[in-house]
């Protein structure tokens, strides 16, 4: 409900091409498309082993970003970076969310107060419901057409969290590169399209997952356009 209220609010131009005011027919179809949250459930589930001595660490997990998990282990225990080692095991499904380095923390952290090496393995439910999860997105797409049959103008509306808060809490904006995924790099060839957004805040941690916002925006595009063509 909340995103379906900030889709009637998207009216931040992220795209524009043509003019669409000037150049609308009377002949309009127009679609909703909603994409849930998506966790990402590797057949591999999240899994890192440490050993925290006096003055060294020693990790080995399946990590898509083992620099990050280096520095955040680092930051933990307040060592310098040459005493943390990372050894990177084989990834298994990993999609993105094995870019974080909470599992990873949490192996670290209990290796610590148990002063010996711990092995942490996340059962499914975990991981489901503690996941950085691929936003949900509501869009609305609406076109235009000539006697033809032929698109004229393309509005598209696309509204959902920013991946950018996983790194700063405060972004409510889609950020130019996750617009770029699909929304404003449409492949058809219409000549006069806008392309807008709005603030959306997240209430659940979002992450990086395969194609990232291609997920939503190619969904709801292609999907449109095959409704153009049954329209005919």
């Amino acid at each position: 409900d909340y995103l379906k209220d900030k889709l009637k609010e998207a009216d931040k131009k992220v795209h524009s091409v043509g003019d669409v005011d000037k150049n609308r027919t009377k002949k309009s179809v127009k679609q909703i498309y909603h994409s849930p949250f998506l966790v990402h459930a590797p057949m591999e589930p999240l899994v890192a082993t440490a050993h925290v001595e006096k003055k060294r660490v020693k990790l080995w997990t399946p990590s898509q970003d083992p620099q990050r998990v280096r520095k955040s282990v680092a930051s933990f225990l307040k060592l310098p970076l040459n005493k943390i080692e990372v050894n990177v095991t084989f990834l298994g499904g990993g999609f993105g969310r094995k870019s974080q380095a909470d599992f990873s923390l949490e192996a670290v952290a209990l290796s610590q107060l148990l002063e010996g090496p711990v092995k942490v393995v996340w059962r499914r439910e975990d991981e489901i419901q503690h996941g950085f999860y691929h936003a949900q997105a509501f869009q609305e797409i609406e076109a235009t057409l000539d006697s033809k049959g032929v698109p004229v103008t393309w509005e598209h509306k696309t509204v959902y969290p920013t991946i950018m808060s996983l790194f700063i809490p405060s972004s409510q904006t889609p950020a130019k590169w996750e617009t770029g995924m699909g929304a404003t790099s449409l492949p058809y060839n219409i000549p006069n399209i806008s392309v807008k957004t709005a603030k959306v805040k997240s209430p659940v941690r979002i992450g990086w997952l395969r194609a990232v916002c291609n997920i939503q925006h190619s969904f709801a595009i292609n999907c449109f356009v095959d409704k153009l063509a049954r329209s005919q």
